[in-house]
């Protein structure tokens, strides 16, 4: 990849030879839904991530699809967040009443995040992954269990 390719993903004003150094050192910002990941904008409700955090998690071909597409979707596997947060949740072995107390949010949004046929906020989602112990940037990527 030569200087223009990591200038494009990075911008020019990031330091480094490889992807990693132009990485740390970027300025550019992302933001993530439960199933989607763009460039961020003043306007963009989200979870924020750094170029590191996008490029050392979901690599370049998913940046890639962000700058030609206009985001990317970063769902893994059918049905997930649903199914990471399920099967961490019994794991830990909390009830879904559990968690609600926990995060200070209600039984129906613990229901809602746990139901594949409802969108979450990321606010809602990143409350009940701290409970949980997942890393919300990179829930519905990686499968937890």
């Amino acid at each position: 990849m030569d200087k223009k390719d990591l200038d494009y993903f990075f911008g020019k004003e990031s330091k480094g030879k490889t992807a990693l150094e132009k990485a740390m050192t970027s300025t550019m910002l992302f933001v993530r839904s439960q199933d989607h990941l763009a460039l961020y904008k003043p306007a963009s409700k989200g979870l924020i991530m750094t170029a590191f955090d996008v490029y050392s998690i979901f690599g370049l071909d998913v940046m890639q699809e962000i700058f030609d597409k206009g985001s990317a979707i970063i769902v893994k596997e059918p049905n997930e967040p649903t199914v990471s947060l399920i099967r961490r949740r019994e794991k830990k072995g909390i009830t879904q009443d559990e968690v609600a107390e926990k995060t200070g949010l209600t039984l129906k949004q613990i229901q809602d995040a746990e139901d594949p046929n409802t969108r979450t906020d990321m606010l809602t989602l990143c409350k009940i992954c701290i409970v949980l112990k997942i890393n919300p940037k990179k829930i519905s990527w990686i499968s937890f269990g």
